[in-house]
């Protein structure tokens, strides 16, 4: 299967976590958007909610504001 860029919302959580390591795991670019702090390095603070900070997620902006 081909590697592909993935979201993944409420990634600080317990689940989105395993499926955090899970999609990297096989190969894939996983980027994990939670409103919770995280020091991880593919995890970025946004919430869903707000459209704007989702798109500029989108466009590669790693602070999300």
């Amino acid at each position: 299967m081909e590697s592909q860029r993935i979201l993944v919302t409420g990634g600080g959580g317990f689940i989105g976590t395993n499926l955090v390591r899970e999609l990297e795991g096989r190969g894939h670019e996983v980027l994990a958007v939670d409103l919770g702090n995280t020091d991880r390095d593919q995890y970025v603070r946004a919430g869903v909610r707000n459209y704007r900070q989702v798109e500029r997620v989108g466009r590669g902006d790693r602070e999300g504001n």
